[in-house]
């Protein structure tokens, strides 16, 4: 790809661009007859030129097209004057946007063919029962249905607080309710699949976030659209004395926050020149001292530029704030507009306004761009500042609780893993754990490493090791019946994996989890179990309640016995 691109650029008239799944996807759109086949370079070089020419034959013709085209085009740009680049330029779109969404639209959804007989007045009979449909239920299935109907565990998580298992659970445990309505589950592998009750669902694609995709059935949708929610909590309960998050729109043409100091207290005014209400004015009246804000800079600079902090309450005229961070690297309005956990963002919505709300998802996902692109220092000072437990708890959205297992796993393992997708705040989390474990926000004291692709597994982990003319296994040496009996029941764990259709050797347990120890203890071992494997069976079986349940009763029985 890379030399055509530079023969196409040198001689446009003479070489096309080709890009191998560009080609293919393209091909087969238009119902090509040729599409490319690895390893055949020269042949599928030769057969691209003939699509675009092909292509180019229609495309010359369309007038409309080559106006749009020529129209943004100003005096220093190629002429292309036979269209040829236009072309390929329709064949990416054509494979990147076109494709891709017949692709989903053909998509089949498990449960799709599955009819349970539940017309919307029959759901809305449902509604009444209250031994199925409790608090958490509706608050489940109003996100959803708020959500447009169709969302990943991990799209709720971010956009209305909890865990993603809260939504897991509460789809799974409803749908489960429901069957003593006599209404029977479809049996799939040997596997009930209750969810399908109440959604039909897919594997995610490549640009979403999260495992899977529930879409609420139409007539369950449509019951829905009939609730009346104003009981029902939208986004999961904050105490008190918690910080909102907030989105604060700066128009450059008229002021700026890089020309506020850090440390700088600003005023912006509640109403516009003409007296009347800015926008979303409620959001005003909520802001309060201690809320952080995200500052962002409107057309023509279009991005994410600070990082400001309320200073204290409205004075009916006015919302004051000050400005803690600039940043070196600023973030693209279009890395953020692009990101599926953004979506629903209530600027993204409806641009239009100047303050606007954030979620604590959607704020920790931002702050995690930011800090992935800018050196983090201690604010307001060159000596490192103390940093507490509570500071953390301040920070990071988790309990009291999660973060002495977290800490007691780091220093009792020294290693843990952090998994999720690229802006969900593990870099965020993990500095901040730091922080907390040393006492100081010290930036100098955490340092970041990324590895080489060429470095292997064995390179980190230990096992097998060699002994004279062959290998011993860091296990005989505990002598303790518990760890012994632990590791029979992983075996056994992991013959059930590796036989599971859905999963296969590949996701059996590794070893790693039971080395590196110098004392074998009933804490250490039962930290395994609760925050190693339990958590990775219900990634697993995520869909498979009684088989989670199963083993964790198996595992957790060692300790009991």
């Amino acid at each position: 790809m890379a030399i055509t691109v530079y023969l196409c650029l040198k001689y446009p008239q003479k070489y096309d661009i080709f890009k191998y799944t560009v080609c293919k996807a393209t091909g087969i759109y238009l119902e090509n007859n040729f599409t490319p086949t690895k390893g055949h370079t020269e042949q599928n070089i030769k057969g691209n030129s003939k699509l675009i020419s092909e292509m180019q034959s229609v495309v010359s013709q369309d007038s409309e097209l080559i106006e749009l085209f020529e129209s943004n085009l100003d005096s220093d740009c190629y002429a292309d004057e036979s269209h040829r680049m236009l072309t390929f330029d329709l064949s990416f779109y054509i494979a990147n946007y076109l494709a891709d969404e017949t692709k989903k639209a053909k998509e089949d959804w498990i449960g799709a063919d599955i009819d349970f007989g539940i017309p919307a007045d029959d759901w809305r009979e449902l509604f009444d029962d209250e031994s199925i449909f409790n608090t958490q239920s509706w608050e489940v299935l109003y996100r959803f249905l708020d959500y447009g109907g169709m969302a990943t565990c991990k799209q709720l998580s971010v956009k209305y607080g909890e865990t993603p298992n809260f939504y897991n659970t509460g789809v799974t445990t409803l749908a489960k309710r429901m069957t003593g309505c006599d209404i029977s589950v479809k049996e799939k592998n040997g596997n009930k699949r209750y969810w399908t009750i109440l959604f039909v669902g897919r594997n995610v694609n490549s640009d979403e976030d999260g495992v899977f995709v529930w879409k609420l059935r139409d007539e369950l949708k449509e019951a829905l659209e009939d609730v009346d929610f104003s009981d029902t909590e939208l986004y999961a309960d904050q105490s008190e004395n918690s910080v909102n998050y907030w989105w604060l729109n700066a128009n450059p043409k008229i002021w700026s926050f890089s020309d506020i100091e850090v440390g700088e207290e600003q005023n912006y005014t509640m109403y516009n020149d003409n007296g009347n209400k800015r926008r979303i004015f409620q959001n005003f009246l909520d802001a309060r001292e201690g809320d952080l804000i995200i500052g962002y800079e409107s057309n023509p600079v279009k991005q994410v530029v600070a990082i400001c902090r309320v200073t204290k309450q409205n004075d009916g005229e006015n919302l004051y704030f000050e400005k803690i961070e600039g940043l070196t690297s600023p973030i693209d309005y279009t890395l953020l507009k692009d990101a599926p956990e953004l979506e629903k963002m209530e600027y993204f919505m409806n641009p239009q306004g100047s303050l606007f709300k954030l979620t604590k998802g959607e704020y920790d996902f931002i702050m995690d761009m930011v800090r992935e692109e800018n050196q983090e220092n201690p604010i307001g000072s060159e000596q490192a500042e103390s940093y507490s437990k509570e500071d953390f708890l301040s920070e990071v959205y988790m309990t009291s609780e999660k973060y002495d297992s977290l800490k007691g796993l780091l220093l009792n393992k020294k290693n843990i893993i952090l998994q999720g997708a690229p802006g969900v705040g593990k870099t965020f989390a993990a500095k901040r754990l730091a922080y907390s474990i040393m006492g100081v926000k010290d930036e100098s004291r955490v340092e970041f490493i990324q590895f080489h692709q060429n470095y292997s597994y064995e390179d980190f982990i230990m096992g097998y090791k060699p002994s004279g003319e062959g290998f011993r296994l860091y296990l005989d040496r505990f002598n303790d019946d518990t760890f012994y009996a632990l590791i029979e029941k992983i075996k056994d764990l992991n013959f059930e994996i590796a036989k599971d259709p859905s999963l296969g050797s590949g996701f059996c347990i590794g070893h790693s989890y039971f080395c590196g120890q110098d004392e074998c203890t009933d804490e250490w071992m039962q930290s395994v179990v609760e925050y190693d494997i339990l958590p990775m069976l219900e990634e697993y079986w995520f869909d498979e309640p009684a088989k989670i349940q199963k083993w964790q009763n198996i595992l957790r029985g060692v300790f009991n016995d």
